[in-house]
């Protein structure tokens, strides 16, 4: 999926603008999405960034003048990119409500790959049918995402499910989340309440039961733990029940001091690329899902990515590497000089 070949698209001119679309799910849900539609007066064939909110937040809705509230959430390096990738860059950009958050309808599911990766494959389908010069090679659609934690863990997931991906950049995301939420047969009971919070009560209901189970027993249903352990790369990277892994190159960032997903996971999500035969680079930094009061904030409130990573000499602008990256391979352009592994370590 993401070899060389003659970069196509409509031809037709394009005026900057953006729109909310809504579309219906294989189970009749609704899938809620924004389109950003780049300036484009010469009908250029032109890439689509796909944006993943976190678990509980929301999608961008307004890159140009977004209320107080929205700009906060979206604030992060995800949306920062992806604002760049449409207003600077002039790509299509699509932010989606993930399935049961916002305007999308239906239980939330975790990312279940039967469920949730569905829908963004929809979206996908769309695009291709809508957006007239959306840029394609050897007819393959040129498609990239980004997006921290949940909206990590879509790419991740839906990249192994659906192969019109490219190029990902996951931020803080989960390989395996029986490990995340249950590692050695221990609840994370604060991430655990978290979700059920977070969700306002829309979890689908075996979740629910089994959270209600984890926080008050300790002990979590061994079907449940399997279920989830279904809706993660590790099952793909491991072809478990004849899945394989994604095809799509990637940019993993994760920290050091992540209360939730540890680096540990970008780790073998890491791994899981390289010995896939797909690029992929890792880097560490300190900041991630963090514990309230005992951890310092990053720039979101329970969150943060760190802006400028450090690789022995060597200075990375974050939001900068992550759009060079997404532009390199979906325009096919060389790929920036970036380390396979890099441990940011502040100063150095």
């Amino acid at each position: 999926n993401n070899g060389g070949g003659q970069i196509s698209g409509g031809g037709s001119i394009e005026q900057k603008t953006f729109y909310d679309q809504i579309i219906t799910a294989d189970d009749g849900e609704d899938i809620a999405f924004t389109v950003f539609v780049p300036d484009n007066p010469t009908g250029r064939a032109a890439p689509l960034v796909v944006h993943g909110h976190g678990f509980g937040l929301s999608p961008i809705t307004d890159l140009e003048n977004p209320a107080p509230i929205s700009a906060f959430i979206s604030g992060d390096v995800s949306g920062d990119v992806a604002k760049r990738a449409w207003l600077e860059e002039g790509f299509y950009v699509i932010s989606f409500d993930q399935r049961g958050f916002g305007e999308s309808t239906g239980s939330i599911t975790v990312m279940d790959p039967d469920i949730d990766c569905r829908n963004v494959s929809a979206i996908l389908d769309w695009a291709e049918s809508n957006l007239v010069n959306l840029s394609h090679r050897n007819g393959d659609p040129q498609v990239g995402a980004i997006g921290l934690s949940y909206g990590g863990g879509f790419q991740t997931v839906c990249a192994s499910v659906d192969d019109r991906f490219d190029a990902l950049v996951p931020l803080a995301t989960w390989n395996h989340l029986p490990y995340s939420l249950y590692a050695n047969g221990v609840p994370n009971s604060l991430w655990l309440d978290f979700l059920t919070l977070a969700s306002q009560g829309n979890l689908e209901p075996y979740l629910l039961e089994a959270i209600f189970a984890a926080t008050t027993t300790g002990d979590i249903d061994p079907d449940t733990v399997a279920r989830l352990a279904g809706n993660g790369p590790r099952s793909f990277c491991n072809r478990e029940q004849g899945r394989s892994p994604s095809g799509a190159d990637a940019l993993f960032i994760q920290g050091s001091n992540d209360a939730l997903f540890n680096m540990n996971e970008a780790v073998a999500n890491y791994e899981c690329w390289r010995d896939t035969g797909n690029e992929a680079h890792l880097f560490i930094q300190r900041d991630g899902h963090i514990l309230p009061a005992l951890q310092t904030a990053g720039e979101l409130i329970l969150f943060g990515t760190e802006p400028v990573l450090n690789c022995g000499a060597t200075q990375f602008n974050t939001r900068d590497m992550a759009m060079a990256f997404l532009r390199s391979k979906l325009l096919g352009q060389p790929t920036p000089a970036l380390p396979d592994i890099c441990f940011s370590i502040p100063g150095t």
